[in-house]
């Protein structure tokens, strides 16, 4: 699949402890390969293209154009890069457009997750990501105002218990969204699924398998025999 169809820029947002932090490392993880691994944040911390940086951490504009700059240096081991900068409420506008500038001329191997609790970001940050509202009051992730998502992860959890015949209509149902819808819904599914965690820690079978599919996303021609590994094998 060609990369292009993919974004290389995400922003979720969010109140604090909603699981934003969460989410976002386990994408990080499906990216790099590490969707094998019980630890994924020690796997994450030691893997040589993963980049964190906490935008309240006080190193500023500097702290972030370090980060641009190894994020400029190819990938070591597969084919991306992948940031996920924390607290970007807490940035200040310097270091802000520092990132928007690697925002408006992206490298095909980088892929950048922020993350903040508010939402008063440059306007031109937000336009060049794909947008995640992580809300309270709804254990779904939602992208702008668009309710639909939230019934489609309901259905999709509904039709992975289901019957065999179900299972495949909603395989053909993907296929037909475009890839950066798919993968909106896939990380909305596992927010859903981390949310019921605690009362069904079986659960993380189902969001390793979910993060293995959103893996093969990125390197499949075929997004009918991905999803099929997915909801029947």
């Amino acid at each position: 699949m060609k990369r292009q169809c993919f974004p290389h820029a995400y922003l979720f947002v969010g109140p604090t402890g909603i699981g934003k932090q969460g989410v976002a490392h386990d994408y990080a993880a499906a990216l790099l390969g590490l969707t094998g691994i019980a630890k994924l944040s020690n796997a994450l911390r030691g893997h040589p293209d993963f980049i964190s940086f906490d935008a309240a951490g006080g190193t500023g504009v500097e702290g972030m154009r370090e980060l641009l700059s190894r994020l400029n240096v190819k990938p070591f081991i597969g084919k991306y890069k992948v940031a996920v900068i924390n607290n970007f409420e807490a940035a200040t506008i310097q270091t802000a457009n520092a990132l928007l500038k690697t925002l408006e001329e992206p490298s095909l191997s980088t892929i950048i997750i922020t993350i903040s609790s508010r939402r008063n970001l440059l306007p031109t940050i937000i336009s060049r990501s794909q947008e995640f509202i992580f809300n309270k009051a709804d254990s779904s992730v939602k992208m702008g105002v668009d309710q639909s998502l939230a019934e489609l992860v309901t259905k999709l959890d509904a039709t992975y218990r289901g019957s065999m015949n179900e299972r495949l209509l909603m395989i053909n149902e993907l296929s037909e969204l475009a890839p950066e819808t798919l993968i909106e819904l896939l990380i909305s599914w596992i927010r859903q699924l981390r949310s019921t965690l605690s009362r069904a820690p079986e659960q993380v079978v189902l969001i390793r398998r979910i993060l293995e599919t959103l893996q093969s996303l990125q390197q499949s021609l075929n997004k009918k025999m991905v999803l099929q590994h997915l909801l029947i094998s």
